[in-house]
């Protein structure tokens, strides 16, 4: 198979690859070898940078035969801005979600008899989460202090 790119998609295509990349492996500390698949086509798109007109967007390393984003582009490209405003979202998604299953819980007991249906679960849980999102809304996490009990 073989797709053809113009310049400006495979620019986006480079951002669309980076920003997976940071995805998967942002808080790795070592390489991890299931994502090694994605790190393998990562470094074939980049490896396309200076025939797509756009060599200022990766450096080589010929000793590992790697090719990575150069810092320029991590500054100047805006994927960064990207990735913190999904992380800013993610953060008040999660936060409701754990919170609002936490207080489930709390009402329905330590073992319910046995588990809610969806319609049960959202029943309870809807209300919850409504209030959570108002809140941070509101007031982000001015207001949020941890029960020191």
């Amino acid at each position: 198979m073989k797709i053809l790119f113009t310049k400006s998609e495979y620019r986006t295509l480079f951002d669309m690859i980076f920003m997976a990349e940071w995805m998967l492996t942002a808080y790795d500390t070592e390489p991890d070898p299931a994502k090694a698949k994605y790190s393998h086509l990562a470094q074939k798109i980049y490896s396309h940078a200076a025939e797509m007109g756009c060599e200022s967007l990766v450096e080589s390393s010929t000793a590992k035969n790697e090719y990575f984003p150069t810092r320029e582009y991590e500054e100047k490209s805006g994927v960064h801005q990207m990735i913190e405003r999904y992380d800013a979202d993610t953060f008040w998604d999660e936060l409701i979600e754990r919170m609002t299953e936490r207080d489930v819980n709390d009402k329905m007991g330590a073992t319910p008899e046995k588990p809610l249906s969806d319609n049960a679960y959202s029943a309870l849980a809807d209300p919850i989460a409504e209030v959570y999102e108002r809140e941070f809304a509101a007031n982000g996490i001015e207001r949020l202090r941890l029960d020191a009990g």
